[in-house]
């Protein structure tokens, strides 16, 4: 397979960007030059910024197809966060049916508080660049032109180096509050978070801390009420060194409270070590990560737990085994974890999750969400009963020896392969021609 990713990020240094003449170019008589016969491209792309009415409108020199196996091109994107709270955008423009065995890969980066618009225009200025190449060899390419918007300063001056005064700190505050409420309810919720890191290639620091107090009252018939709180508090770091491309170790503290889980106050603390079967410069398309992590957990409870205690504190390790990918054919996630108290190795909890998006043949996908847990580690279960109120209200944690859920869906799209007309009229009335079956 044929690559080309060093002329393309020399390709995006220069910031082109590919626009149609119009009705500045007339186009031989001996060429076809219809729309018809311009490529067609398949967008995979879930990531924060795709639109694809945007791009349908601002690319009109290609025709995007629903059917993946109907395109000439497969345009697959994915994402990760900076270390700045940004996003590192990976493009592959993978060949197929002529252009089987061609692809190339760009990769972008936009910077924290970028909006929508400028993230899918600067998805648009990629998906231009990686195109041309395909274009080109179309009926089409003689409509097309490349634009240089030249960067400022003195034509070959040496970009400056960037000197960051913060370090490469990023700090990041919130606050939410929402109220809302009824004849015979009322419900109010206010949450907070902040958050300071400063992640690099070689470390990886974090801290954040949140937490939220929500409080709903009931109001009866007969005139009485009932009113009920429900609080958590956490703050958290860790501290996280690159070893190599496929080794990272990590210390990892935390600490906070919460009603649901009857503690006045935990203290968690571990060292964990990582290994990547892939290189981690292949993580937005794939990930196949073990995890290992010893530590201990310090517990004081709100009340008297199942076991007669008022606190303790027990060592514990966990192992976490997870995969995920991003291809053609769909997507894949897949974790398994396990957790155990060392006092008593009886004290564990086992958990399986899964989540995949497969596309099967022409217009049909499936999708599927399951997890499972076996629980055998609730320590922090009060003893006594708990009232009819503090169930039905979800005031505490119920005693459990497993959950699970399971979520199937499935699609089939047929009619026409293209997707090349935007027309967004009275899209916000709601509704827009659905069937229902009784």
């Amino acid at each position: 397979m044929r690559r080309a990713q060093s002329s393309f990020a020399l390709t995006l240094a220069f910031a082109l960007a590919v626009e149609p003449l119009g009705a500045q170019v007339t186009p031989p008589p001996d060429t076809a030059n219809r729309q018809a016969d311009a490529l067609r491209v398949f967008l995979d792309c879930d990531t924060s910024g795709c639109d694809e009415d945007f791009f349908i409108t601002e690319i009109p020199f290609v025709n995007f197809t629903r059917d993946r196996t109907f395109g000439d091109i497969h345009l697959l994107v994915t994402s990760l966060a900076t270390g700045a709270g940004g996003s590192q955008y990976t493009v592959k423009f993978i060949g197929q049916r002529r252009f089987a065995g061609l692809a190339d890969t760009v990769v972008t980066s936009v910077p924290p508080n970028t909006t929508s618009d400028g993230r899918r225009r600067e998805l648009a200025r990629v998906f231009k660049l990686g195109l041309i190449r395909y274009v080109a060899t179309t009926p089409l390419a003689g409509r097309l032109r490349v634009v240089y918007d030249a960067p400022s300063g003195a034509r070959g001056q040496s970009p400056a180096l960037v000197k960051d005064p913060w370090n490469f700190w990023v700090f990041r505050i919130s606050a939410n509050g929402n109220l809302n409420g009824q004849s015979l309810s009322t419900s109010d919720r206010v949450s907070g978070s902040l958050s300071a890191r400063r992640i690099t290639n070689d470390w990886k620091v974090v801290f954040s801390g949140s937490g939220s107090n929500r409080r709903t009252k009931y109001t009866f018939e007969d005139g009485s009420s009932s009113e009920y709180s429900l609080r958590s508090y956490s703050t958290s770091s860790r501290v996280v060194k690159s070893l190599d491309a496929h080794w990272s170790a990590g210390v990892n503290a935390e600490a906070g409270q919460s009603d649901y889980s009857n503690q006045k106050l935990y203290v968690r603390g571990s060292l964990s070590a990582e290994y990547n079967f892939f290189p981690w410069s292949k993580a937005t398309e794939k990930q196949f990560v073990a995890i290992y992590a010893l530590g201990a957990q310090h517990y004081r409870y709100q009340e008297q737990t199942i076991y007669f205690l008022d606190r303790e504190t027990r060592p514990n390790h966990q192992f976490v085994l997870a995969l995920t990918t991003r291809q053609p054919w769909g997507s894949l996630e897949v974790q398994g974890r396990a957790s155990q108290y060392l006092h008593d190795g009886s004290k564990q909890n086992l958990s399986i999750s899964g989540w995949t998006d497969v596309r099967l043949s022409r217009g049909l996908s499936v999708n599927l969400f399951a997890y499972a847990s076996r629980v055998r580690d609730q320590l922090y279960i009060a003893a006594g009963s708990l009232t009819r109120d503090e169930v039905l209200t979800q005031q505490r944690a119920l005693a459990t020896s497993y959950d699970y859920g399971v979520s199937v869906g499935i699609s089939y799209t047929f009619g026409s392969l293209y997707s090349v007309i935007v027309n967004p009229r009275l899209d916000n009335l709601g509704g827009g021609g659905s069937f229902f079956f009784f």
